[in-house]
């Protein structure tokens, strides 16, 4: 495989919108003679694929409004050397930010944001459940933009693939 450039497709590249380039798939993208990478947005953790000559201007498609990511697999995510890949927040994490945007919401008159994956939801989903629900919570939130009511989580606050 060969990479040229400015350097977007280096594993690390963050760019001006906080999406970091973990790796390459090796799986063909859908621009001409183009892989499909992971990105990872720094500020959600959202995990999704996108085409090389994308990268340098993508937006999280979670919450940032940026388009689709391509396709990747459960098994890509965990096949990065060194890197578990954000899940969601833990439960109670998940269920403070829920309480912070619900009162929001109530204050708006708008609708909830979805209900968050804990207590027997948390036992009885998935990984990928959960980081779908998630994504449904960020996507909610930017809908309304309320996306600044989500904090940034350390570390430490998130569930990652394989804990």
């Amino acid at each position: 495989m060969r990479h040229t450039g400015k350097g977007t497709t280096k594993p690390g590249y963050e760019n001006r919108n906080g999406q970091v380039v973990v790796r390459c798939t090796e799986q063909r993208g859908t621009d001409h003679l183009q892989f499909v990478y992971v990105l990872h947005c720094k500020h959600c953790g959202h995990v999704y694929g996108a085409n090389g000559t994308d990268i340098h201007a993508r937006k999280c498609p979670a919450h940032q409004g940026g388009r689709p990511g391509l396709p990747i697999t459960p098994a890509i995510v965990r096949s990065i050397p060194g890197e578990s890949a954000f899940v969601c927040p833990l439960p109670s994490i998940w269920n403070d930010i829920y309480s912070q945007l619900c009162q929001v919401a109530n204050s708006k008159g708008i609708e909830r944001p979805p209900i968050p994956l804990i207590l027997n939801g948390w036992v009885m989903s998935s990984d990928l459940e959960k980081m779908a629900r998630w994504k449904d919570t960020l996507t909610w939130a930017a809908k309304h933009g309320l996306s600044s009511e989500i904090p940034e989580l350390s570390r430490d606050q998130g569930h990652y693939f394989g804990d």
